[in-house]
């Protein structure tokens, strides 16, 4: 068996994420415990031209208004320094992390660079379907 790399994304992905990240920070401090990078990132098979930047952000507790409203103004940050790549996901607690998706019922999500709050699906693949 070879070695196996860690091949680092592409600088596009750091340049949205470090954005994304700031924006949250600014909008509310300490909101976010953790952040995941899955899809294209994850499988080391992103595309700058066509990719999506996939994510699963982790907070202690769910958002509640005030919480939803920056994680809006956030997001509106982010798309106006960066329409793209759209940076799509979902907002789950870390119990909520531990559950079999089908149990979590509401989420937070954004899709193709919109927020959206507690009114989707918790399952990264049937956001915005």
């Amino acid at each position: 068996m070879g070695v196996l790399r860690l091949m680092p994304p592409h600088p596009i992905v750091g340049g949205v994420v470090n954005a994304y990240l700031d924006a949250v920070d600014a909008e509310a401090p300490g909101l976010l415990e953790g952040l995941y990078l899955t899809g294209s990132v994850a499988l080391g098979e992103f595309r700058p031209y066509s990719s999506d930047i996939d994510f699963l952000a982790v907070t202690a507790n769910q958002p509640d208004a005030p919480a939803l409203a920056a994680l809006n103004r956030a997001h509106r940050r982010l798309r106006r320094l960066r329409r793209t790549p759209y940076f799509d996901g979902l907002y789950v607690t870390w119990n909520e992390l531990a559950e079999d998706p089908d149990t979590v019922v509401r989420a937070a999500y954004s899709y193709k660079g919109k927020f959206h709050g507690r009114d989707g699906r918790a399952d990264p693949v049937e956001i915005g379907r």
